[in-house]
């Protein structure tokens, strides 16, 4: 009965790209697509920049420049990762506009990336936003669905934390 009474705590996460929405279990990578690292969302993209989802902190950015960590006040973990295996590009193609550590706000500039190079490397562009905190503790609520287009900023998904 006392969790009936306790507040959940709502965490609005934007869109980092304009594009199409893509479901993750459609994206052409089992680690993703079968939730292995998460949950979230997959954008494929249809401009070279990657904003931030959320107003966090860059925790991480990957030395090929694919992937970068963001963690928010509230603890939860984002793992934006570009492309499907763009690790083998090492780093070609992505500019990265932060620094690790920095504090950045919803909308602000990340990356900017070469789709094109990418996609004439032969491998897929989708771009993910995944929420790589324990699942356990709280409810994912999509508000966009396969197929829908998306502008950076417009709201993508909720998490609740009950």
């Amino acid at each position: 009965m006392a969790n009936f009474f306790r507040r959940s705590k709502k965490m609005e996460v934007y869109s980092f790209a304009d594009g199409k929405v893509k479901d993750l279990v459609l994206v052409p990578d089992q680690v993703f697509s079968q939730g292995h690292v998460g949950r979230g969302i997959a954008v494929v993209p249809t401009d070279s920049l990657i904003t931030s989802p959320v107003d966090a902190k860059v925790a991480m950015i990957f030395p090929t420049r694919h992937a970068l960590g963001l963690v928010c006040s509230s603890g939860v973990e984002i793992m934006l990762h570009i492309g499907i295996d763009t690790v083998e590009l090492k780093g070609e193609g992505f500019e990265v506009l932060v620094k690790e550590g920095q504090q950045v706000k919803v909308g602000q500039p990340l990356l900017n990336v070469d789709f094109d190079y990418i996609a004439s490397k032969g491998l897929p562009t989708d771009c993910l936003c995944i929420m790589t905190s324990p699942l356990s503790d709280g409810v994912v609520e999509y508000t966009q669905s396969n197929d829908d287009e998306v502008i950076k900023g417009e709201t993508v998904l909720f998490r609740f934390k009950q």
